[in-house]
C-alpha cells in the first residue's frame, strides 16, 4: 500500500496505472479502462467509445496520475528537487465547454474522496486535503488545477 507522496514514485517508475488508481485514489476501474490507462503513452491519447463506459473518470484518472507523478520526468530529471520545481502540464480538451468540464470536476470530485462506489461508499484518496494546491475557474482563461508539485491541468474545449 502506498503510504506517502514518495512511494507513489513506485506507480511512476513503472507506470502503473492501475495500481495508482486502486491504491492511492480508492478507485477500482473496469478492465476496457484499464487497458486504456496503461497503453495510452503518446503525447496526445483520444478516447472515444460508446455511452456510459466511463470515458470521464478514465480520462480523469489519467489527468490525476501525470500530475501527480509527473511521468515524462522519468529519467531526465533524478534531482528531488528539481523535480518537485518543474512545472508539468495537461491538457483536457472535450468538444463542449461542457463535456470538458466534466474531467474537470471529476479530478477534483476523485482527489477529494467525493465519488460514490457501488457499495455506498465513496473513494478513500490519500491525495486529499494536500494535492490539490488550488482551483481557478476565471473569466477568460481556461480553468486548471494547480498541484502541491507544480503541475497544472488545464481544460479546453
Amino acid at each position: 500500500m502506498i503510504r506517502n507522496p514518495w512511494a507513489l514514485q513506485e506507480a511512476f517508475r513503472s507506470k502503473d496505472v492501475d495500481l495508482f488508481a486502486r491504491e492511492v485514489l480508492g478507485l477500482d476501474p473496469h478492465e476496457g479502462q484499464m487497458v486504456w490507462l496503461n497503453k495510452s503513452w503518446k503525447l496526445i491519447n483520444v478516447l472515444d467509445p460508446s455511452n456510459q463506459w466511463g470515458k470521464t473518470l478514465a480520462e480523469a484518472i489519467k489527468h490525476i496520475y501525470h500530475c501527480v507523478t509527473k511521468p515524462r520526468l522519468l529519467n531526465r530529471v533524478t534531482n528531488p528537487d528539481a523535480w518537485q520545481s518543474i512545472t508539468y502540464r495537461t491538457l483536457n480538451v472535450g468538444k463542449t465547454y461542457e463535456v470538458a468540464r466534466g474531467v474537470h470536476e471529476a479530478i477534483v470530485d476523485i482527489v477529494n474522496g467525493g465519488v460514490l462506489l457501488p457499495d455506498g461508499s465513496t473513494n478513500k484518496s490519500l491525495l486529499k486535503g494536500w494535492a490539490i494546491k488550488k482551483v481557478e475557474d476565471v473569466q477568460n482563461k481556461p480553468p486548471r488545477i494547480i498541484w502541491w508539485n507544480h503541475s497544472e491541468m488545464l481544460t479546453i474545449s
